[in-house]
């Protein structure tokens, strides 16, 4: 089992957040359950809980090729 996945915000409505997974599947997500400022477009590194869940709480910025 991976323990993190890459999420594209791909549209904030209200209080729910579109997220597009590597594989172009879509999921939403409550709003409130990150930490980080949701921007569209913004590449999100999210760990994988034990029960296969997203950890959306510990979500990361990627930064990868921002340099």
């Amino acid at each position: 089992m991976p323990t993190e996945a890459v999420y594209v915000v791909d549209r904030i409505k209200d209080d729910i957040v579109v997220l597009v997974d590597e594989n172009e599947r879509s999921i939403d997500a409550a709003l409130h359950r990150f930490q980080v400022l949701l921007e569209e477009g913004l590449v999100l590194r999210v760990p994988i809980g034990d029960k296969g869940k997203p950890q959306w709480g510990k979500a990361e910025v990627d930064r990868q090729g921002e340099e």
